[in-house]
């Protein structure tokens, strides 16, 4: 995933907004959100595991590749199983960052973000540092938090006069997922260098990416309330165009101390 931003026990009525855009190659095996065991994710059927998911407990993780060629290393593991060794460790989050902490360095870089009944931390192997998240609004893409790069501003720039018309219980998809496919080209002069290249910077730089080998393939919505319903929207696109392939939801309910009272 290459897009998060979030909304962390800044509105009332509301623990998380969470609104994603995951980019990939097309063809890359990948299939929607769905239950899996105790998990609710979208699946990267090549590597096994996924970019954004929660659990039955109310614990999410959401993970974003740290951009930097310079450190790719010869066949490492998926990423993606990082968020499926957490959903499944019943650790809380700061427990779970400790021990990953001791093989992390085995990974291709990544950004990590989880949540759990008391806290959400950021924690990236570029730099082995945890960081508690505070409140307000963040964005995540693939330096560090709150990075400010074109793509990040943006996407704070389209998504904050919605939160300001949120009405607790009636929060409305359509909006955020319309953003999320925001196609605005920066200049060249506000693009990052991360040694890609700028015909990669270019390409990677929009909110909504759109290549013919390349490009966003998902966009999501996390809604996290308070009295402890967490609603679950992850719309797909075709190959080649915009065109809208499907929308699905999923609806959760837990309690703040992590027993699972229901799902749908």
């Amino acid at each position: 995933m290459c897009l998060i931003w979030f909304s962390y026990r800044n509105i009332p009525g509301y623990r998380l907004l969470l609104a994603a855009n995951r980019d990939e190659f097309f063809a890359r095996p990948t299939a929607p959100l769905s239950w899996r065991g105790d998990i609710l994710a979208g699946w990267d059927e090549q590597g096994g595991g996924t970019w954004l998911g929660i659990n039955r407990l109310g614990q999410l993780a959401a993970l974003t590749n740290h951009r930097d060629p310079s450190r790719q290393r010869p066949n490492p593991p998926s990423r993606g199983g990082i968020i499926m060794d957490y959903m499944h460790s019943g650790q809380s989050a700061a427990a779970f960052i400790k021990e990953l902490q001791q093989h992390a360095q085995l990974y291709n870089p990544f950004n990590l973000l989880l949540l759990d009944s008391k806290e959400m931390l950021f924690y990236s192997n570029a730099d082995n540092r945890v960081r508690r998240v505070e409140t307000g609004v963040h964005a995540l893409s693939n330096r560090f938090l709150d990075t400010k790069w074109p793509k990040t501003r943006r996407i704070k720039e389209l998504l904050a006069p919605l939160t300001l018309a949120i009405t607790p219980g009636q929060t409305d998809p359509e909006p955020f997922l319309t953003a999320l496919r925001d196609r605005h080209q920066p200049q060249e002069s506000e693009l990052p260098a991360t040694g890609v290249g700028l015909e990669w910077e270019r390409l990677l730089a929009p909110v909504f990416i759109d290549s013919p080998t390349y490009g966003t393939r998902s966009s999501t919505l996390v809604v996290i309330g308070n009295d402890g319903r967490i609603d679950f929207y992850e719309r797909s696109y075709q190959r080649d165009d915009d065109a809208v392939n499907t929308t699905r939801e999923k609806h959760v309910r837990v309690n703040p101390s992590h027993t699972t009272r229901s799902r749908a």
